[in-house]
Order: C-alpha cells, then structure tokens, then sequence
C-alpha cells in the first residue's frame, strides 16, 4: 500500500512573528517559498509532524494537508494538453459562451480551498471527487475550461457551480447546449420576422 504524503504549509502567525524573518531557518530546514508569505515542505504524516514543531515554537500559522488535495503547479498544461481549441475558440463550462483561445482560464470544479479542511464539506466534496473518478485534485476530471467572469464569480464557491462543472465537463455535453443555446435563437429570430411579416400584411 503506497504510503500517505502530506503538505505542512507555514504562513506569517500574530504580531512580528513573520515569515520573512525566519526565511533562512525555513530554507535550511527544507522549506520551499511559494510566494508571498507561504512555505510549504512535503513528506510523510511522521515528517510534517516533525516539521511542524518549528512553526509552534515560533508561533507561525500552519496547515497539513494530504498532497493529494495540493494545487499543483502543471494542472493547466496537463489541461490544454488535453484539450485543444476548436477554430481558436472554446466553450465555457459553467454558462457556455465562447472564449477565446488566449481568455480561457483553467479552473477546478471542486476547489482546492474546500479539500484542504477536515470539515464535514471537505469529506463530503472528497467523496464526490472520488465518485467522478478522480484520484487527486488537479486530475484532469475535475478541470475544467472557463470564461474571466465565471471564474472570478465561482471562486472557492461549491453547490451550483460544481453540479455544472460535473455535467458539461465532457465537450459533448457541452457543445449539445451550445449547439441548443444556437437552435432556440434562430427560433427566436425565425418568430419574430414572420410575426414582422404578418403585423406587416395586416397593416395593407
């Protein structure tokens, strides 16, 4: 049985107790900088544990987390690896506009934010994760491509959103709406001109 491996994350704690200022203790000790005030360091549960000691002593804020549910730093090539532009075009999965090639955004359906809890919603968005046949977050099952707008709006939100982002994460699904979206319209228009036609013919 391959063993489990955690992410021990440490972040700036209360008052002076920054980051920055233990920076070459956290280097020596393993860390990697990630930006901004975070280091984070991987390992076995026994070894973030060990780690761990260290941000207490010197009152960092800190968080473990299985790897598993870490963003990763190649979730969006893998993505546009599998998934090519279709005339330089692709189609939101959330509200199903096209976007252009270079606007698209890569984002998780079930959001990295929520599985790195050991709350209740964690452990029932872990179950669904696993449900889509997913193995780690940042499988390409729960990436899906999505418009500026709807990626700003989603955020780490879940509900509606990841119940979209499960249905037209596969092209058919989501070219079948666009295709539909396209049919009503023409609907629409088609209505509106004969409706034109017949104001028109009653008026003579």
């Amino acid at each position: 049985m391959e063993e489990k491996r955690y992410q021990l994350r440490i972040t700036n704690g209360s008052d002076k107790h920054t980051t920055y200022r233990y920076r070459k203790a956290l280097k020596r000790r393993g860390f990697v900088f990630r930006g901004g005030t975070a280091w984070t360091i991987d390992g076995s549960k026994r070894f973030v544990n060990k780690k761990k000691r260290y941000a207490k002593r010197k009152k960092l804020t800190f968080t473990i987390v299985e790897t598993k549910y870490v963003r990763s730093s190649n979730y969006r090539d893998k993505w546009f690896e599998k998934n090519k532009p279709v005339f330089g075009f692709y189609l939101c999965t959330y509200c199903g506009r096209l976007v252009r090639a270079k606007n698209i955004t890569v984002d998780h359906i079930i959001p990295v934010a929520i599985l790195k809890y050991d709350n209740d919603t964690a452990k029932q968005y872990k179950k669904t994760l696993k449900k889509m046949g997913c193995k780690n977050v940042n499988d390409i099952g729960n990436l899906c491509g999505s418009c500026f707008r709807c990626n700003e709006e989603k955020k780490s939100k879940t509900g509606k959103w990841v119940d979209k982002g499960r249905r037209y994460r596969h092209k058919f699904f989501r070219i079948g709406r666009f295709i539909l979206k396209m049919a009503l319209i023409l609907i629409v228009i088609i209505a509106l001109v004969l409706f034109g036609f017949f104001l028109s013919g009653r008026s003579d």
